[in-house]
């Protein structure tokens, strides 16, 4: 009988154990850098999942974007009509801060927007994504495009629902915070858990860039392509060549001009039936890429690109037409 008894005290410490409130870890994921949020892990214990698209959205194109606006309520989120900014040079207003970032890559410029990146590799390492699209509605596009097809189903939490003023609207976290202003969409990742107090400083520094109705209005901050031409050669540039072949090497003549000073990255955008292939002389190659013959001559064109690092860009058309020969 004492044993049983000793049995039942020992169970009912352990379940009043059991029963306390864990006061010192609540607080310690209080805030994590914004204001009236928990944890990262305490969100995502609480986090809801994108529903499956119900039969409506199941005949959408894509159903999974269609349930995933609903979820996100992309109806509702503000700034979509509002006007459009040129880019920023993250380099310039991060280099005091962060020492040692570097301009990596650029996406091929594309319909959707300009995708630029910039990362630091020292630790703590840090990489931020940049898309400077037309408009702001398609900026919010890329989004929720981001936000949906993702291996992560859970939903993020958006700034305003956890205190946080940041863009025109935002996603924030210690180590990813996403957010877009007008017409730029930015990702910042950083080891350090400093993501949203980066954020914050590259959305002050769109806010000090001038504000225009359209995004053509951005040609006097974009590259300036003054001339485009081979010498000696007429233009359209005439390729008479055996098939699957190429031309002689050949030295292009480009004069660009960028306003808004830095460095500027020069590219080719490539034609159904040409490409431009860059030789390590410094000249250009023009490859023919397809390997059969054609019945006499055929107008192409091959566009150079010149991109900045603000995410500003302009084209160039330079006139060609080829012919091949059976061999």
């Amino acid at each position: 009988m004492t044993r049983l008894w000793l049995g039942r005290a020992i169970l009912l410490l352990c379940l009043t154990v059991l029963a306390l409130p864990v006061s010192g870890c609540a607080q310690q994921g209080d805030s994590g850098g914004i204001p009236g949020r928990s944890s990262e892990a305490d969100v995502n214990r609480r986090a809801r999942l994108l529903p499956p698209p119900t039969p409506e959205e199941a005949r959408a194109p894509d159903p999974a974007l269609a349930a995933g606006k609903r979820a996100y309520r992309f109806d509702e989120w503000p700034g979509k009509n509002g006007r459009v900014r040129p880019g920023i040079n993250v380099g310039k207003v991060l280099g005091e801060r962060m020492p040692g970032i570097k301009f990596g890559f650029h996406g091929a410029p594309r319909a959707e927007a300009v995708d630029l990146v910039w990362y630091r590799t020292e630790k703590p390492r840090c990489d931020i994504r940049v898309w400077v699209c037309e408009s702001p509605e398609k900026a919010h596009e890329m989004l929720i495009k981001r936000l949906v097809h993702r291996t992560n189903a859970a939903i993020d939490t958006r700034g305003a629902e956890l205190g946080v003023s940041l863009g025109d609207l935002s996603f924030p976290g210690e180590a990813n915070t996403k957010f877009v202003r007008n017409n730029i969409n930015f990702e910042v990742r950083s080891d350090a858990g400093d993501s949203l107090e980066i954020a914050h400083l590259l959305d002050q520094a769109v806010l000090a860039r001038p504000a225009f109705d359209s995004y053509d209005d951005f040609a006097p901050f974009c590259p300036q392509i003054r001339e485009l031409r081979i010498p000696n050669r007429p233009t359209p540039l005439s390729v008479d060549a055996p098939s699957s072949s190429t031309s002689n090497p050949m030295s292009f003549v480009v004069d660009v001009v960028n306003p808004e000073g830095g460095r500027l990255f020069l590219s080719w955008e490539q034609s159904r039936h040409l490409r431009v292939e860059p030789l390590d002389s410094g000249d250009y190659r023009i490859w023919v890429s397809f390997r059969w013959a054609t019945n006499g001559w055929e107008e192409e064109r091959v566009t150079l690109v010149a991109l900045n690092e603000w995410g500003l860009l302009s084209r160039a058309d330079f006139p060609a037409r080829f012919r091949l020969r059976e061999q």
